[in-house]
């Protein structure tokens, strides 16, 4: 039998926007193992950054799994979205989440710390 690239057309299931992870789990964690499929964005015209990486982190989960995606008629926006996603993906620092731990040891330095901000 062969195995025919099933294509899911997004915009069956949303307007014109993808807003949340959970709106891509309703769509993808429904797939089978084993088959291929085409995600189709054509009508899509925004895909939060929440969306997009959810959508990178399932693709990743998936491939393991044996299910392949494409992405097709993706507009330069959505594109552009799932770009950044891959690429802050790749990075070991996560400029939004740094956190700087300080080691306070006694109360004088607390109160230097505190009077140089």
């Amino acid at each position: 039998m062969e195995n025919r690239r099933k294509n899911i057309k997004l915009s069956k299931y949303f307007f014109n926007q993808i807003n949340s992870r959970s709106s891509i789990d309703l769509v993808i964690k429904r797939l089978k193992k084993g088959r291929n499929y085409s995600v189709d964005f054509s009508d899509i015209d925004f895909l939060s950054r929440a969306a997009a990486h959810q959508l990178v982190s399932l693709q990743n989960k998936l491939s393991n799994e044996g299910i392949d995606l494409t992405y097709v008629n993706v507009s330069n926006h959505v594109n552009s979205m799932i770009e950044k996603v891959e690429k802050s993906a790749t990075n070991s620092v996560k400029h939004a989440t740094f956190v700087k731990y300080l080691n306070i040891r006694e109360e004088s330095e607390l109160k230097n710390f505190l009077m140089q901000v």
